[in-house]
């Protein structure tokens, strides 16, 4: 899926894909941790940038976290105070917001 979403979007393809494909949960945030530490450690990043609510947001942010490395997260939607814009309760959110507010 993700060939297709690159060609039919034209976007560029990123300059590091971890190859993570299905499982269970479990099982995909296990192999993105195992693929990305070794990344984060090589690039030595101040920051990562963590986008949207999938378990590879989670598994990335966790690694950098453990790593020293400081987590910012970019959720899209509605960025309005006047609270007529529900807000959108995720799995993830109580896992990964200690984690960007450290």
């Amino acid at each position: 899926m993700s060939d297709l979403f690159f060609e039919e979007l034209g976007i560029p393809r990123p300059d590091i894909n971890l190859e993570v494909r299905g499982g269970s949960h479990a099982y995909q945030h296990a192999e993105v941790i195992r693929a990305f530490e070794p990344v984060c450690q090589q690039l030595k990043p101040d920051l990562l940038v963590v986008v949207g609510d999938v378990n590879s947001t989670v598994s990335c942010a966790l690694v950098a976290a453990k790593l020293g490395v400081r987590v910012a997260h970019v959720e899209p939607g509605c960025a309005r105070s006047s609270g007529r814009c529900p807000r959108r309760s995720t799995a993830s959110s109580p896992i990964r917001s200690p984690i960007c507010s450290s």
